[in-house]
């Protein structure tokens, strides 16, 4: 079997367990009938903790917690078995140990509104299905644009720096972050801090990232995901050889042809700048595959590039952050993969982001993203409007900016 045969099996199965899952919220709402206690299953299956509500609400609300944490770590940190293991303990308390309400004598005024309904049905002669709502895939979906949002708005609060400098290491490091701007840095020739990269915290996080996700304790913490970091310390050949032959057969063997991000995981930022790596080394040629996976899976689609690709299923998710989606449509254009499609779809969301004067990271990055991309189509308007604000507060934005006067052959002031 080919590679693109692989890939799309892949594909075909991903889609298939989408399917299901789908049918299975739509099962949890009571449509396709069932009793009780396969809609408590079909319920917990969708978000765990839900039929347990009308039972006991504080470990109903407890479950509901857990899970959201799990799909959060899963997302984050590929660990797909802390979410199976919650689905799995859940289904089994709904289908062992919840008690049902018709069974037995009835103790709860749900089982009262029952028996009236019972009642009207044997007055009228007709027998009327009860139907309960559910939406619980759009309760996860709420929950998770709500934490996204308070998180958002703290960040814009008075003191918000002060309190991130003072969490504990773990909670604040920005891992992810400093590798995509030190790699950023060097691309763009910045005299970069060669201490930044080689802090332990990096490998420490990492390492912590295989124990718990994939339960890996080995020599080589960077193998198997991580690509920001690895892009970063390839570009400032800090990478041992035992690191370099591991990136190297990954890279050979990997189906997307990158490393994962985080495991299970691979972010286009974090594949272009492995991409940009290998042409900066001269061995550009083992990114066709990659080049390949980035125009099948994370093609433009109504302006839009996806977030994310899950790489065991080859299923590409989400919608990429803008900031994100303009740096990756930066560096693919460096590379000569796209054409100027991307740019007439960003220009406007670059603008208004600079005309806004927000001076948000993400706003900060998408500006300096915009910049690089007007310069590389020649839109000397575009580059005048950008060009107004500062950028050197977000270390990302600020090594895009010298990407984009280095592109201009202009000296950063």
């Amino acid at each position: 079997m080919t590679r693109d045969q692989q890939r799309q099996l892949r594909r075909a199965i991903g889609f298939t367990c989408v399917g299901t899952l789908l049918v299975i919220d739509v099962a949890a709402t009571g449509l396709l009938g069932g009793g009780e206690r396969f809609l408590a299953i079909v319920r917990s299956l969708v978000l765990p903790g839900l039929p347990f509500l009308e039972w006991h609400w504080p470990l109903g609300l407890a479950t509901m917690g857990i899970a959201i944490a799990a799909i959060g770590a899963w997302l984050r940190w590929g660990m797909d078995w802390l979410l199976v293991l919650v689905v799995a303990t859940g289904v089994g308390v709904a289908a062992f140990v919840m008690p049902l309400h018709h069974g037995g004598e009835p103790t709860h005024h749900h089982d009262h509104q029952h028996t009236h309904a019972a009642t009207d049905q044997a007055d009228h002669g007709s027998k009327v299905p009860i139907l309960e709502a559910s939406h619980e895939f759009t309760i996860v979906l709420v929950v998770f644009a709500l934490f996204a949002r308070v998180r958002l708005l703290f960040s814009r609060l008075p003191g918000a720096g002060w309190v991130r400098e003072r969490l504990p290491e773990g909670l604040s490091l920005p891992a992810v972050d400093i590798a995509r701007a030190q790699a950023l840095g060097l691309l763009a020739g910045m005299d970069v801090d060669a201490t930044t990269l080689n802090q332990p915290a990096l490998r420490m996080r990492a390492a912590r990232v295989n124990a718990w996700s994939r339960f890996r304790r080995t020599e080589d913490v960077l193998g198997g995901a991580h690509a920001p970091l690895r892009a970063a310390l390839a570009l400032g050949g800090q990478l041992t050889g035992a690191e370099w032959s591991s990136l190297d057969t990954e890279i050979r063997g990997c189906m997307a042809g990158v490393p994962d991000s985080e495991p299970t995981w691979v972010r286009p930022l974090d594949a272009m700048l492995i991409a940009c790596m290998l042409e900066t080394r001269g061995n550009g040629a083992l990114a066709a595959r990659w080049r390949d996976c980035f125009h099948r899976q994370f093609g433009l689609r109504h302006g839009r590039r996806p977030a994310v690709l899950h790489s065991p299923s080859m299923l590409a998710l989400g919608t990429a952050a803008t900031w994100e989606h303009a740096t990756v449509a930066a560096l693919a254009r460096s590379l000569g993969w796209i054409g100027d499609e991307d740019w007439q779809h960003l220009r406007a969301r670059c603008l208004g982001t600079a005309a806004s004067g927000s001076g948000d990271a993400h706003a900060l990055r998408l500006v300096a993203a915009g910049k690089w991309l007007a310069a590389q189509n020649d839109d000397g308007e575009a580059l005048e409007i950008l060009g107004r604000r500062s950028l050197q507060k977000d270390p990302i934005a600020a090594a895009l900016d010298r990407l984009a006067h280095r592109h201009l052959r202009v000296e950063t002031p």
